[in-house]
């Protein structure tokens, strides 16, 4: 049986935001302390840091509506995060969101390995943003579209440079970096990939990393958080093979 910790706080001022949001500024014994409880609609949603600013979902997806205008706009939600995609049919950018101090406000792009299957490139290797949720966040979320813009035309760029240096690359020649990236992940993603080198019918860097992503991409067994962990221990071969985006 599990252990469990129930602590009772005065609240010492409550700050009513948009959505149903409130921030609810905690106190001990008298005291003013350095955090608030943020609710929504009546529902607790998480103890967070005095200073944390609050970016409500609704907000994120408002930006991504106006950002994606013609181009498929697919939103997901798990428990207090919001994942916008916007793809443009070969590539996209997904805006992410938490209202609960689990994750900033972040974007990255994605491309078509092939289809119906796309690769997450959240790398430093690929443009892309991360901002944690301090005062200056609001002003972010006035730049957001000329950012994305931007995030999207670099994205094509550095991605076409890797996928290059990763089809000049073969399998046989760097086994044993690809096997320690590969072992990070789930053997679900990669079993048949190495099968598929064994039986000779992958033979490139490239072919691999694409076979891969496209597992992790369609897998019924993990939501979107759990698939962005896995792009990100994906995405270490271009380290690990010395590729650096220009």
């Amino acid at each position: 049986m599990s252990e469990k910790l129930v602590v009772e706080f005065d609240v010492d001022e409550e700050v009513q935001l948009e959505y149903g949001i409130v921030e609810k500024y905690l106190k001990r014994f008298g005291e003013k302390l350095p955090y608030k409880a943020i609710v929504k609609n009546g529902k607790f949603v998480s103890i967070v840091g005095s200073k944390y600013t609050v970016v409500p979902n609704e907000t994120v997806e408002t930006i991504a509506k106006k950002i994606a205008k013609n181009h498929k706009l697919n939103i997901e939600h798990e428990n207090w995060r919001i994942y916008c995609f916007i793809d443009t049919g070969n590539d996209g950018i997904i805006i992410m969101n938490s209202i609960d101090g689990s994750m900033g406000l972040r974007v990255s792009y994605f491309y078509k390995v092939k289809e119906g299957a796309k690769a997450i490139t959240n790398t430093k290797e690929l443009k892309q943003i991360y901002r944690k949720h301090t005062k200056n966040i609001e002003k972010l979320t006035n730049q957001m579209e000329a950012i994305c813009n931007n995030i999207l035309i670099e994205g094509r760029k550095r991605i076409k440079y890797i996928m290059e240096e990763l089809q000049n690359k073969f399998i046989k020649d760097n086994i044993d970096a690809l096997k320690g990236v590969t072992e990070a992940l789930p053997k679900c993603y990669t079993k048949s990939v190495w099968e598929k080198f064994a039986h000779g019918k992958i033979y490139t860097v490239k072919q691999l990393y694409e076979e891969i992503a496209a597992a992790i991409w369609n897998s019924d067994k993990a939501g979107i958080k759990t698939k962005i962990e896995h792009f990100r221990r994906l995405n270490t071969i271009f380290t690990v093979l010395g590729i650096k985006a220009r």
